[in-house]
């Protein structure tokens, strides 16, 4: 299943907006880290919103 979302991720990351690569970014660097975060700390993390 982990594999399923982050394949679908890295399929579309072109067509990501900037932001958007931010949040990806970070969901393909910590996978397993993101699947506990609000989507608040999320972006947090990532500097967007």
């Amino acid at each position: 299943m982990q594999e399923d979302y982050l394949s679908k991720i890295r399929s579309a990351y072109n067509q990501f907006t900037k932001a958007e690569k931010k949040v990806a970014d970070y969901i393909l660097r910590y996978p397993k880290k993101v699947l506990f975060m609000s989507i608040s700390d999320l972006a947090e993390a990532c500097e967007v919103g």
